[in-house]
């Protein structure tokens, strides 16, 4: 049964977007560790915007029929 029903396209667009906010996540933390009062606040904020990108571009891969 498919929960999220999605085209081809739409899948791409989801992925496009984990993709970028794994990135802006990343950046996120390499910032963050230079800054020594952002340290543990940017770690943070970094891991959870690269957690959430990846499972958004997990959906994308699943629902939208890529695999």
């Amino acid at each position: 049964m498919n929960l999220i029903a999605m085209t081809q396209h739409t899948g791409v667009r989801w992925e496009e977007i984990g993709f970028a906010l794994g990135a802006a996540g990343g950046a996120l933390i390499a910032l963050g560790n230079l800054m020594p009062f952002a340290r543990r606040s940017g770690s943070l904020l970094g891991g959870i915007a690269i957690a959430a990108g990846f499972v958004l571009a997990i959906i994308g891969v699943h629902y939208g029929g890529l695999a």
